[in-house]
């Protein structure tokens, strides 16, 4: 008996992505579908056998995830969702970099300069010596000033290649990420993992498989930060999202994950106002990312949200989302030639200092994403001047959120607040987690102000933990919340700070 929608509701929770289910109950002889198929991972190579005897074809494995990417005929969907050995059947849905055109005013020199001087990072003594970013996206074009350390094309099976950038997007972020005349930590290592095509375009299995090389190689690469500046419109709930587990299974590996928030809040997509945050931006412990326009002056008072960026909660789960925001509206990096997006669209070409226009102008979460991930990448360097032990994703994000600075806004608009590069390097560089659990890990609390371009700037010293916002001295202690370990929101013991 095949189950409708309504009925597997009244049923029970489906193991079927509710994005599947007209497939699977309207579905005729010739319709087929991909999907990614979870197991045990100790039953993997018997699902996989019994798919290709069945005639199925498998098109990519997860191992770690237990994850079969699978063509099968629709009409099997309710077969495989009634086997007892599949938890779980999600569609392989296509993602896209999150960037926008560029149309607002900004700075055609200096715009490396602009944005540190914005994010109060002029006097910053780090540059991200000796942290490792792997950036997930259309790939890169080398240049004199950016120049990735390895590239890995998963679009062709995630061997290691030479270096392009079809589309043009991932180049950007790079840019802004490390680039010589626009990246905020211009000394990092970038291990670039090419998933969109030329389109701009790829599946979640490609994203996944690449986030699991990132986790299985990232000791022989020194991977340290994942920037993953694209997504889809989230259509179940986080605990069965492929993409979402994938990067919570990379955050406990020890590796912090940025991603942006998505581009979809002005696109009349729903109906209400909130919940439009994108996957993976729904990941719990991710460090996502809004938004937030400058309107190209250094000032922070009239800085606010733009209006393409998406608000949580999140769908489904209804967590808070974003975590922060950083500038993302009409920012300068560098441009790939011969890309879909610089033939395409040549009034966003910028010239150099010499008038050549290798630079390009883009606006979207996935460059206060880069923008983020280049910060956190000086953050990790600090820390590892000040402390034996590795900053976490849980602390790391507790850092940028204490520090932030206010804008206007409710918490699913702009999260905790906008991103304080000075405030977050002064806290990184007070706390010691090398302490014991529930220990106060600084000696001195920083003070909580920031002054940037002769304007002074009181932080938000608030964390946003789950559904909860706490207060007072939780970052300056060594909570069990700041484990690689925990699950951003979670119950835990605090100690001294209290919500």
């Amino acid at each position: 008996m095949t189950l409708d929608a309504t009925a597997a509701q009244r049923h029970g929770r489906s193991k079927l992505d509710p994005s599947l289910w007209r497939s699977a109950d309207q579905a005729n002889d010739t319709d087929r579908v991909e999907v990614i198929v979870r197991t045990d991972v100790s039953r993997l190579s018997e699902l996989r056998a019994r798919l290709e005897a069945h005639g199925d074809r498998v098109v990519d494995e997860q191992a770690h995830l237990g994850a079969l990417t699978v063509t099968l005929h629709a009409g099997d969907l309710r077969a495989l969702e009634a086997d007892p050995s599949v938890t779980h059947v999600s569609a392989n849905a296509i993602v896209e970099a999150h960037a926008r055109r560029g149309d607002g005013p900004a700075r055609q020199t200096g715009a490396r300069r602009a944005l540190i001087a914005t994010l109060g990072l002029a006097r910053a003594n780090v540059s991200g010596n000796g942290v490792g970013v792997a950036v997930l996206d259309s790939g890169i074009q080398p240049a004199a000033d950016l120049s990735p350390a390895a590239f890995y094309d998963f679009t062709r099976g995630g061997q290691r290649a030479l270096p392009y950038d079809d589309y043009g997007h991932g180049t950007h972020v790079s840019g802004l990420i490390a680039g010589g005349s626009s990246g905020v930590a211009r000394s990092v290592r970038l291990i670039v993992l090419k998933v969109l095509d030329g389109q701009g375009q790829g599946r979640v299995s490609t994203v996944v498989h690449a986030i699991e090389f990132a986790i299985a190689n990232r000791n022989r690469l020194r991977i340290d930060i994942l920037n993953i500046s694209l997504g889809h419109a989230p259509t179940e709930p986080a605990s069965d999202d492929p993409l979402v587990q994938a990067v919570e299974r990379a955050t406990r590996a020890g590796l912090i994950v940025i991603a942006s928030a998505g581009n979809s809040h002005d696109q009349g997509i729903d109906t209400a106002p909130y919940g439009d945050i994108t996957s993976p931006g729904t990941a719990p412990s991710a460090i996502t990312v809004g938004a937030l326009d400058t309107h190209a002056t250094t000032t922070r008072s009239d800085d606010d949200v733009t209006e393409y960026s998406s608000r949580g909660p999140t769908p489904y789960d209804g967590m808070q989302k974003p975590d922060v925001v950083a500038p993302g509206a009409n920012l300068i990096s560098n441009g790939a030639f011969g890309s879909l997006l610089y033939g395409q669209y040549p009034e966003r070409r910028v010239a150099d200092a010499r008038g050549i226009p290798r630079l390009f102008r883009l606006s979207g979460t996935s460059m206060a994403a880069a923008v983020t991930t280049g910060l956190v990448a000086l953050l990790v360097e600090q820390n590892r001047r000040t402390s034996t032990a590795p900053l976490t994703a849980n602390l790391a994000k507790a850092i940028l959120q204490f520090s932030a600075i206010s804008v206007p806004g409710d918490a699913f608009t702009r999260g905790a607040g906008s991103l304080n590069g000075a405030g977050a390097l002064a806290l990184a560089g007070s706390v010691d987690m090398a302490t014991s659990i529930g220990e106060w890990s600084s000696l001195q609390m920083v003070s909580p102000i920031t002054t940037i371009d002769g304007e002074h700037y009181v932080w938000g010293q608030t964390v946003i933990w789950g559904t909860t916002v706490i207060w007072g001295t939780s970052v300056y202690v060594n909570e069990p919340a700041w484990s690689a370990s925990t699950v951003w929101g979670s119950t835990v013991i605090w100690g001294t700070a209290h919500p």
